[in-house]
């Protein structure tokens, strides 16, 4: 059966039945064809624009986490789409970056819908958990239990631009950040910042602060697991034009004090860890160094800097806008559907009333079998 969905007022066609041909191969299987089809579909649909969209995330992950799955769909023998997805157990999938996913959904050609529950039979998965699915990914709306927004910064039409409309909203946010960095250098020293910043020691800086702000703040330090840190080194190294790691740095007197990682498209940044040195907390270090990122990717030729959801203050106020992304369930079993909307709740419900601190226990269990 193919019939027609009405998305942001543009007709998809939407596949199922005889229509839909679903093979599953295992994520290292892909061949140079399969890779070349998924990277011609993310250069030419503009809602595919993350980073992790492109076929070179899924085929890392594929060599670093074990179960990673990628369904490819065609239509009348022709692909049209990928679904890359790790088996967490033998019916229950996630992305293949788990926690580390800034996007996630259905890579398909523009135009292209697919029936998702007859998707889930296909590849005999009864739930696929999700928390980041832009929104514009709509089929996926009657199985979320959430939506939050996500920021950017546009730089679509350059740095500058981007500058004097903040500007003239009323945001001195710059101005004020442009004044601590002349403070920090007037009363600290030479600042040095690096776009791109390859030592390996300069990694595992950022390692070891971001361990001690999640261990800080009860969350799961995702870098207890080898694979997330080889994840980063091996992005690190590779000058790939359209998917590498971008580690940046805000140095004084050669030691950084603000470090950011971000993963790059060939027009897209998505950060990704962002910290600092909280000795130098009064400068603003870590918001310092994402307006020199943003000003060096604007001169690189990126379009935008995906910030990602929070309410961190370097979020709020140097954001260009917000779209929404949405986090649920996507199962064809109702009974499934409606417990994890339950569980989604109650948690809800704990994180705002008195007993909110077991969410501190809780919340890393959770996290370490998401990341194992």
């Amino acid at each position: 059966m193919v019939r027609q969905s009405d998305n942001n007022n543009r007709e998809k066609q939407v596949l199922s039945g005889s229509l839909m041909q679903v093979e599953l191969l295992a994520g290292q299987a892909l061949s140079a064809a399969h890779l070349r089809v998924w990277s011609d579909i993310v250069d030419n649909n503009p809602e595919l624009d993350s980073p992790f969209f492109r076929p070179e995330f899924t085929q890392l992950m594929s060599q670093l986490r074990n179960r990673v799955e990628v369904a490819i769909i065609r239509n009348a023998y022709q692909i049209v789409g990928f679904f890359p997805f790790r088996r967490v157990s033998p019916v229950v999938g996630q992305s293949v970056g788990g926690r580390l996913s800034g996007a996630e959904g259905i890579i398909c050609r523009e135009g292209i819908e697919v029936s998702l529950e007859e998707l889930l039979d296909r590849i005999q998965l009864s739930s696929w958990d999700f928390e980041q699915v832009p929104a514009n990914q709509s089929q996926f709306a009657p199985y979320a239990f959430s939506e939050t927004m996500s920021h950017y910064i546009d730089l679509s039409e350059g740095y500058e631009t981007y500058c004097d409309r903040k500007k003239d909203s009323g945001s001195k946010r710059i101005i004020k950040l442009n004044s601590l960095a002349r403070k920090l250098e007037r009363e600290q020293g030479p600042v040095e910042f690096q776009f791109h910043d390859d030592r390996l020691e300069t990694l595992d800086k950022l390692i070891e602060l971001k361990s001690q702000q999640f261990h800080d703040t009860h969350h799961t330090d995702v870098f207890n697991f080898d694979w997330t840190r080889n994840l980063l080194l091996d992005l690190q190294e590779t000058d790939h034009p359209k998917l590498r790691g971008r580690l940046s740095t805000l140095s004084v007197g050669g030691q950084p004090i603000a470090i950011s990682y971000a993963l790059q498209s060939q027009h897209v940044l998505h950060g990704w860890f962002t910290t600092f040195d909280p000795n130098y907390s009064r400068y603003s270090p870590g918001s310092i160094l994402i307006l020199k990122i943003a000003e060096a990717a604007g001169e690189a030729g990126i379009t935008r800097f995906d910030l990602g959801p929070g309410e961190q203050l370097f979020k709020q106020t140097l954001k260009s806008g917000s779209t929404f992304v949405c986090g649920g369930s996507l199962s064809n079993d109702p009974m499934r559907r409606w417990i994890k909307w339950g569980l989604h709740e109650t948690k809800e419900w704990i994180s705002h009333s008195p007993a909110r601190f077991t969410l501190d226990v809780l919340r890393p269990i959770k996290g370490w079998f998401d990341m194992k």
